[in-house]
């Protein structure tokens, strides 16, 4: 095998190396994110702000009060898009141990032990755990926040050992 075939296979390793330290990190923030954000959501409270937001949005435009007929169409969108965003993140974090705490392509492209983060996490210090978490919002989407993998060139051709 030639050098350049050789450089490249590494190259090529090391770009899924890069992808699985960044699904591992992202695994790593919502499994301590999610349920800091679940814990303070009250979901009336939620509904009510939004569906207020929406009655004054629409009053402006329609240019009247809106029947309580179209409220009550407006507060049952809202409650199915609160709780479907709810139930994402759910599914979120329940991938996120997957990730985590199962065998899988992430954790042997990093060769780390699957028993690695059940031993590890749970002895974590709470100010690390904090400082690790990715929280997410209700404004900004799991897909649009800063992660690497999504924006990044994966080009490591650039690194210099």
């Amino acid at each position: 095998m030639s050098f350049s075939a050789q450089r490249e296979l590494y190259l090529q390793k090391l770009r899924y190396q890069y992808f699985a330290y960044c699904v591992i990190r992202d695994a790593l923030g919502f499994y301590f994110g999610i349920p800091q954000f679940l814990q303070t959501v009250d979901f009336n409270k939620v509904v009510s702000d939004r569906l207020a937001l929406k009655i004054k949005d629409r009053e402006d435009v329609v240019g009247r009060p809106l029947s309580d007929k179209e409220k009550a169409r407006y507060r049952k969108s809202i409650e199915r898009s609160v709780r479907t965003r709810i139930y994402e993140l759910e599914e979120d974090y329940r991938y996120a141990e997957a990730v985590l705490f199962e065998d899988n392509i992430w954790l042997q492209h990093l060769d780390l032990d699957v028993e690695f983060f059940k031993h590890y996490l749970p002895k974590l210090a709470p100010e690390h755990k904090t400082q690790l978490a990715v929280v997410p919002n209700w404004t900004t989407r799991d897909h649009s926040l800063g992660r690497a993998y999504l924006v990044d060139n994966r080009n490591v051709t650039s690194i210099v050992f």
